[in-house]
């Protein structure tokens, strides 16, 4: 996330560039950023901007890298589409995983709090749907990294689609 740590707009993408992305460019202030590059390049980019932000910020950072065929293939799925809840739904969110990791529960699966469904995946995605309870929104990706022992993150279904439009 921009402006936590010490990370800013501009700091995140001049450490892309130094990293060897070409044409960097930040989406919104969740720290999504869409660059070009070969894709002999991606892992030595990932690994040299986490370096860089996590000396930044101090405290380990994660990248989650999918290209534009990826994205536009999973939005293409219509995740959603079939989930008959998705129009009560307080956030409809695709979490993403680093690579594909077995789920400590079957698809799909609602949380003991019942205030996640993990609706279905796709290879390294999860999409869930959340809703409040008592007004307060869920934590479903915290919940996920404990049991899977990995990084992940959550992006909101709209960011995906705004990203995927620009």
């Amino acid at each position: 996330m921009l402006g936590r740590g010490g990370v800013d707009r501009e700091r995140l993408l001049e450490a892309f560039t130094r990293a060897g992305a070409e044409s960097p460019r930040s989406h919104l202030s969740t720290g999504n950023v869409t660059f070009d590059a070969a894709d002999g390049a991606i892992a030595g980019i990932v690994e040299s901007v986490e370096a860089e932000l996590n000396e930044m910020a101090g405290t380990p950072k994660h990248l989650f890298v999918r290209s534009a065929d990826e994205l536009r293939a999973i939005a293409a799925d219509a995740p959603f589409a079939s989930w008959p809840a998705a129009a009560d739904a307080h956030e409809l969110a695709v979490i993403f995983l680093r690579s594909a990791a077995a789920l400590p529960f079957a698809l799909p699966h609602t949380s003991e709090r019942r205030d996640t469904t993990y609706i279905s995946r796709r290879d390294s995605e999860i999409f869930i749907g959340t809703h409040l309870i008592g007004g307060r929104p869920s934590q479903p990706g915290a919940w996920l990294e404990r049991r899977l022992r990995a990084p992940v993150t959550i992006r909101n279904w709209n960011t995906v689609e705004r990203v995927l439009r620009q």
